[in-house]
């Protein structure tokens, strides 16, 4: 949970957990990725049409 929100599924799933759960918004909180890794994740994000937020350390959010 994030703030009281279930996190669901992972990379893989992201597809299949926004048509699943209507997901209008996705938070992407994992300092430890990669460049690579970010960039390979916000674009499976940006192609689901949810708005994406990056948590980039805890507490700092930003609009991507």
């Amino acid at each position: 949970y994030i703030e009281g929100i279930p996190v669901v599924g992972n990379r893989f799933d992201i597809m299949a957990s926004v048509e699943k759960y209507g997901i209008e918004e996705i938070i992407f909180a994992i300092p430890t990725a990669t460049a690579i890794q970010k960039k390979d994740i916000l674009n499976i994000c940006k192609e689901t049409g949810c708005k994406d937020w990056m948590w980039t350390s805890p507490g700092i959010w930003q609009k991507v």
